[in-house]
């Protein structure tokens, strides 16, 4: 799949006479999948990263908020190094400034991951783990109908160890709601389940915690900045936003929450929500 790969570092100063975007707006944080990558698509939508540059041209920050590893990201949108003004990964669990120096990270206690394991394959799970590292193992035919959903179809395949830090544990089997009275009996964690897995993370961090980090290294109030996104685990992110805007297409939690919702991607997604709303040209 060909990924673009534009030159973000050579916009020009920011020019806050042209700014058109809402004063109460300094930054905006967009989800990844079905975000601002369309898996439908297979690809960042038209109009899209000219329409993260002409935000920055007014000098509002742009940042990724995502619950893929930073490496996950890039595996799906290519080398994302000067590109954006911060990356918040792992639902929270790491926070990256404009270079990608750590400002923050918070993984998955190992104690916590091996209790995970040996709850996953009581069931036969299929093991899709990000942290420092992104690998799979354990029952290949449940975790690679995830990977095809999410545009990631190969990655290594070796066994955790406790050397390596992990944010985020999908655990792939057939029906991932089976596993919920397993999984709430283990404390400390925040489950998102989905159609193939249940994406498992810390409950002590989210988005929004990723989000405050970022908004104070800019050095700006905590809630003036734009969201969008499209599912559960994107909710206290958008609840905490100046400006939340749900997906078109998203999950009905976050449609039902919120009343701004983008057109669907194939008709412009948010870039055409931005110009309705006279934020861009």
């Amino acid at each position: 799949m060909t990924r673009p790969n534009p030159d973000f570092n050579s916009l020009s100063v920011p020019d806050s006479s042209q700014r058109k975007i809402p004063a109460d707006v300094r930054a905006v944080f967009f989800d990844i999948d079905d975000t601002f990558f369309s898996h439908r698509l297979g690809r960042i939508p038209e109009g899209y990263l000219e329409m993260v540059q002409k935000l920055r041209k007014q000098g509002v920050f742009c940042a990724l908020c995502t619950a893929r590893s930073l490496e996950l990201s890039e595996i799906l949108l290519g080398p994302q190094n000067g590109l954006w003004d911060g990356v918040v990964a792992g639902n929270g669990a790491c926070v990256y400034d404009e270079n990608q120096n750590v400002l923050f990270c918070k993984t998955l206690d190992p104690h916590t991951i091996e209790a995970l394991i040996e709850t996953g394959r009581k069931h036969d799970a299929g093991f899709f783990v990000s942290g420092s590292q992104a690998f799979v193992f354990d029952n290949a035919k449940y975790y690679q109908p995830k990977l095809d959903s999410i545009h990631t179809p190969v990655l290594p395949r070796h066994a955790w160890t406790p050397e390596q830090s992990l944010s985020v544990i999908s655990m792939c089997v057939p029906d991932p709601l089976a596993l919920r009275k397993e999984l709430d009996a283990l404390d400390g964690l925040f489950v998102h389940y989905t159609k193939y897995s249940a994406d498992i993370s810390r409950d002590d961090l989210s988005k929004f915690e990723g989000i405050s980090r970022l908004m104070k290294h800019w050095n700006l109030p905590e809630h003036a900045y734009a969201a969008f996104g499209d599912s559960f685990n994107d909710l206290d992110m958008l609840d905490n936003a100046a400006c939340p805007v749900a997906m078109a297409e998203g999950e009905q939690t976050a449609l039902d929450r919120y009343p701004a919702h983008t057109p669907p991607v194939e008709e412009g997604g948010i870039a055409a929500w931005m110009k309705a709303q006279g934020w861009i040209e």
